[in-house]
């Protein structure tokens, strides 16, 4: 009969053990469950991403240092938010999995007919991973399913991070230019010597290069806009043109050489291009109007200093009536 009893008491202890073991294990953070690292190498070793939505697909590839759009190979990826994404990537471990029946692919999202991402990494013409993102079980985590696996596990990406449109990816600030010296349009010309302010030089009309007072300050202003110049979005069609179409040249010289633009406003929409980028975009009227919206005028010292009234300035004395 103890022997018995002893057994009983034994088996209670192990039976004890492992629901706190169970409990513990299962209370502790996606993040904090030891296991596999999703990609088994450094992501600086991925040269080709692939992300594709239901009836969407995009490619990034790595040219030598830099990522571009693979449709479009002319034009950069936006290489900080690229390299996040990645980082996110490979922080991704594989702990417990919340599921590995068959069925629970349809309901996670995580199937191959039923996905909201399925994102592919190469390295060379290797395929250095290959998985599923489907529904979120909480903030900044999502339901991931390596294909050929049947294991769901829930990991802390966003679907969100990895977009399908050649817009999301795009370098915005690809058509910016820095450390400009000369700005010239069609009725003015700036120019910054090495050591000195900007100086305005004579319009399109005049014979000579006459230099005039400048708004010191407009002109920087200027400057700056061209170094921050963001485009939003690349212009498929054909871009507008007619009579009532505005368009504005503009050369400009800069650390990184000499480019030409054109501006163009058309039924309350802005485009940009620039010769050496193959490619027209949308930008916003505030930057449109930052850079074409200048003209010579706008850049000219206030030339209107009226001379106060000064009292007694005549040889009268204030208060003093005038002779009749």
């Amino acid at each position: 009969m103890k022997r018995y009893f002893n057994l009983l008491v034994a088996l209670l202890v192990v039976q004890l053990a492992v629901a706190t073991w169970l409990f513990f294990s299962g209370s502790r953070p996606v993040d904090e469950v030891t296991g596999q690292p999703l990609l088994a190498i450094d992501v600086g070793e991925v040269d080709r991403l692939a992300i594709e939505a239901r009836e969407q697909e995009i490619e990034l590839d790595r040219v030598g240092d830099d990522w571009v759009l693979a449709s479009m190979p002319a034009l950069p990826v936006d290489g900080k938010r690229l390299d996040e994404v990645l980082a996110n990537i490979a922080a991704v471990t594989t702990g417990w999995p919340v599921t590995t029946t068959a069925g629970a692919r349809e309901r996670f999202e995580v199937a191959p007919g039923n996905f909201q991402r399925r994102v592919r990494l190469y390295r060379g013409d290797e395929l250095a991973g290959d998985f599923y993102l489907g529904t979120s079980p909480g903030f900044r985590q999502v339901h991931l399913r390596r294909d050929a696996e049947d294991a769901v596990y829930a990991v802390r990406l966003s679907v969100s991070d990895l977009p399908v449109s050649n817009d999301a990816w795009l370098d915005k600030s690809l058509l910016a230019a820095t450390g400009l010296d000369r700005i010239e349009s069609e009725n003015y010309l700036l120019v910054k010597p090495e050591e000195g302010d900007w100086v305005l030089q004579g319009g399109a009309d005049d014979e000579g290069l006459v230099v005039e007072a400048i708004d010191s300050e407009r002109a920087e202003q200027l400057a700056a806009a061209f170094s921050g110049l963001r485009v939003q979005a690349i212009v498929t069609g054909p871009v507008p043109d007619g009579e009532e179409v505005e368009t504005t040249a503009i050369q400009v010289r800069g650390a990184g050489g000499s480019y030409d633009y054109r501006f163009t406003a058309a039924d309350s929409k802005y485009f940009v291009e620039r010769a050496d980028v193959e490619a027209v975009f949308t930008l916003s009227q505030y930057d449109y109007d930052r850079i074409a919206g200048v003209g010579r005028v706008d850049l000219l010292a206030d030339q209107s200093t009226e001379e106060p009234d000064i009292p007694g300035e005549s040889g009268q004395e204030e208060g003093e009536p005038e002779e009749e």
